[in-house]
């Protein structure tokens, strides 16, 4: 959701950057690398790379409790959408086609977002990453979103930014988009063989979503 859907991804960084700053981590670029390789993972997974990285320094929930207080006054004034995004759930859902948000965000939050962007009405079902045992890499949201549509996901699509998310998407066996958002695709990701796309309405086309 973030960072495909929702052009959210920026806000976080920015906000990451000023708790670390606060926290007394001033290497900018460690700082980076770090918020990178929790991109597209569920808040448990966030806190333990936080952890590993900065442990010996911080106080890892009060990071958190931080970073989302700086967070949500950005949340509360602009949802913005990515490219495409509202166009994209529009011709699908014109085709009568079902729409899953598979996300690592919770739930309630995911729903709220999509709601603030304008994205709501279009979606069939949220799965956030409160609701798995096991969180991206892992196919778990993506297994769990196409059992709740009702539909086998080797007949589904599914659209991701990140390395972590795209991972999770082909373990699941639906075929599947990357639209990069802040990071390129890796080597290794790039090697998966999916779909690599600039905006959702190009990778959907390429996909057969929609003409």
């Amino acid at each position: 959701m973030d960072g495909l859907l929702l052009d959210t991804e920026r806000m976080a960084r920015d906000m990451f950057l000023v708790t670390a700053m606060a926290h007394g981590l001033v290497d900018e670029a460690e700082v980076l690398e770090v918020f990178l390789r929790c991109v597209g993972t569920r808040a448990a997974t966030s806190n333990e790379i936080i952890a590993r990285a900065f442990g010996d320094r911080i106080d890892v929930d009060q990071f958190r409790k931080n970073w989302t207080a700086a967070l949500m006054p950005l949340w509360a004034s602009n949802i913005p959408t990515k490219q495409g995004a509202a166009a994209m759930f529009a011709l699908v859902k014109a085709q009568g086609l079902p729409i899953a948000v598979a996300t690592s965000t919770k739930t309630d939050l995911a729903e709220e977002h999509l709601k603030h962007a304008g994205l709501w009405e279009y979606v069939t079902l949220v799965v956030g990453g409160d609701q798995v045992s096991e969180g991206k890499p892992a196919p778990e949201t993506y297994l769990t979103a196409a059992k709740r549509l009702g539909v086998d996901i080797t007949r589904c699509v599914a659209f991701e930014d990140s390395d972590v998310g795209t991972l999770a998407a082909v373990r699941s066996g639906a075929r599947t988009v990357q639209i990069p958002d802040l990071k390129q695709p890796s080597d290794a990701t790039r090697a998966l063989g999916h779909i690599i796309a600039p905006d959702l309405l190009t990778g959907a086309r390429r996909a057969g979503v929609v003409g």
